[in-house]
């Protein structure tokens, strides 16, 4: 029998608290009677119960949704309906790519020594396909809104780095945040979709900019399959 080495203890610990804190939070909201229908009014409460300090405790609420898997779109909502469209995007963009980046981890900790060790030769190709060129496939798969934490902790268990992992979600990620920002304000403020067009033209802008001009992806370090 293989003795465990001291990595495979703290994977085996830490996966052992991940699963305690799982279960710690749908016993309570049992005990509670909270559904996941019932989240936004919950979240919302206790966001505007914070006053001034609502901003952190949003993005407290990210960080810890990354460990239970609750849907990120339900904080996006409630930022935009607390916030504004404006500063709800801006705390959305931090909590989002902040959550993003703990479950990526979460796979590289839990995932990437697994998929090396029983990688098939399909998977092995996909793998090699990350590695070495993913910004785009990360890229396309946030703006076509795949499954969020699927995306992150998939990525973490392949070989991309976290630079380019990162830059690709943070610009793949921003049109689903403003409109779901916009959509969670638009409650109590129409004129939002003026700010959404704006924001929207700046997106489409930067990514253009990131396909014309290749200095710009020379000096981010990027390897983006654009052919000018």
């Amino acid at each position: 029998m293989r003795k465990l080495a001291r990595k495979d203890i703290f994977t085996i610990l830490a996966a052992f608290l991940w699963i305690s804190m799982l279960g710690a939070v749908f016993i309570w909201m049992d005990t509670h009677h909270i559904s996941l229908r019932e989240l936004p009014r919950l979240v919302k409460g206790v966001v505007r119960g914070y006053g001034p300090l609502g901003s952190l405790i949003l993005i407290i609420l990210y960080l810890l949704r990354s460990f239970l898997f609750l849907p990120a779109s339900v904080l996006t909502i409630v930022a935009g309906t607390v916030f504004g469209p404006f500063w709800g995007s801006i705390l959305n963009i931090i909590g989002e790519n902040l959550s993003a980046g703990v479950s990526f981890f979460l796979g590289r900790i839990f995932g990437r020594r697994f998929i090396r060790e029983h990688e098939t030769a399909w998977l092995k190709k996909y793998d090699e396909l990350l590695t070495k060129d993913g910004f785009i496939p990360i890229l396309l798969m946030r703006f076509f809104l795949f499954p969020f934490d699927i995306v992150n902790i998939g990525s973490g268990m392949t070989g991309i780095s976290y630079k380019t992992f990162g830059i690709a979600t943070f610009f793949g990620l921003l049109p689903a945040i403003i409109t779901f920002t916009v959509l969670g304000n638009a409650v109590n403020n129409p004129r939002s979709f003026i700010i959404f067009g704006i924001l929207i033209a700046i997106i489409l802008a930067t990514v253009w900019i990131l396909q014309k001009v290749p200095a710009v992806r020379k000096r981010l370090g990027l390897h983006i399959p654009f052919h000018n």
